[in-house]
């Protein structure tokens, strides 16, 4: 857990004090960009694949 808050810029959500939580969607967004084949598409991009 030490590693991960140091390294994950993810910030997380103070639900009660002393109590922090990470939003797990924040957390995919952020491993999806460190994919090396990463682009990011809109809904656009997506339905012209189509």
């Amino acid at each position: 857990m030490k590693h991960f808050k140091a390294s994950c810029p993810v910030r997380p959500v103070e639900l009660a004090r002393g109590t922090l939580l990470w939003d797990r969607r924040d957390i995919d967004r952020w491993i999806d960009t460190m994919k090396a084949d990463h682009v990011e598409m809109t809904r656009d991009d997506i339905l012209d694949r189509l």
